[in-house]
């Protein structure tokens, strides 16, 4: 090889990786509806964190920390921090696994704001996983606006794991429904396809769109049909395949942190190296 095309490879590999790397650390916090009608989605989020932690791990990620918060429990259903702060994959697992549905009042934006207060989340990537199967009972004072820029201003991504009917674009009911418009289709075989034109339909409880998906959506996150998954069988295997393979590509593949100082000089000397490389590559291609 010589050494032009050398150097325009190394450059190109040198920025791939500056691109693809995943973050050091990340926080994953379930904010999760405790009223009675919800033992099913305890039981799937017990199961699923085990392989989400593993999933993450083998995708690069450092070290992740969860936290639990519910709502929704009994009497005044307001939020609680079911895990002492961040936590191990264990103690969260215990924590969910422990969790009784019993209740009523729920106010998904209260837990929000409740968990955005009491964790200390600093990893590079920040995901909250909302599971819900009712619209909001309003008692903050939060609306959809406030809470949308309020995540986006903290680089907070939403899940939103809802009851509500989602599509694609030929109109097949899909499973989930990303920000870029994809739809996750069940393939009948437990695992699932990628369609576009991924839009929620009507068919949702009360103000459910509003107040969660639309919000979810802006934040670059996702929504999600918990009727697939409470359907059971293979559709429910399909919902477990594409949240778990969604929701870490979501994590990996956040954008890093905006620098705050001046990059350290082995950084920057492989950053320069690799914007060197590509601008022989970018010559070569105008010759």
């Amino acid at each position: 090889m010589k050494l032009r095309q050398f150097v325009a490879a190394l450059g190109l590999s040198v920025l791939a990786a500056f691109a693809q790397a995943a973050p050091n650390t990340a926080n994953v916090v379930f904010v999760v509806d405790t009223s009675g009608s919800m033992g099913g989605e305890l039981a799937f989020l017990t199961q699923i964190i085990s392989d989400l932690d593993t999933g993450l791990t083998n995708a690069g990620v450092g070290s992740t920390t969860y936290g639990v918060v519910t709502f929704g429990g009994p009497g005044s259903g307001f939020p609680i921090d079911q895990t002492g702060g961040l936590v191990g994959v264990g103690a969260a697992q215990t924590a969910l696994g422990g969790l009784v549905a019993s209740g009523g009042f729920e106010d998904g934006y209260e837990a929000i704001q409740f968990a955005r207060s009491t964790y200390n989340l600093d990893g590079d990537a920040v995901n909250f996983i909302l599971v819900t199967d009712e619209d909001r009972d309003v008692r903050s004072g939060d609306t959809a606006m406030s809470i949308q820029q309020e995540l986006i201003a903290d680089g907070i991504l939403l899940n939103a794991v809802v009851n509500a009917g989602l599509e694609d674009g030929m109109n097949n009911t899909a499973i989930g429904i990303d920000s870029g418009g994809d739809a996750y289709i069940a393939d009948g075989m437990g695992g699932f396809n990628t369609s576009g034109g991924g839009t929620p339909t009507g068919s949702a409880s009360g103000s459910t769109i509003v107040d969660y998906i639309d919000v979810a959506l802006a934040t670059g996150g996702a929504a999600w049909d918990l009727n697939q998954l409470r359907a059971g069988g293979l559709l429910a295997e399909s919902f477990t395949q594409a949240f778990l393979d969604i929701k870490i590509q979501e994590i990996v593949n956040v954008p890093p942190p905006t620098p705050t100082g001046v990059p350290e000089p082995g950084t920057l000397a492989l950053l320069s190296l690799g914007l060197f490389g590509a601008g022989f590559a970018s010559r070569r291609r105008r010759v």
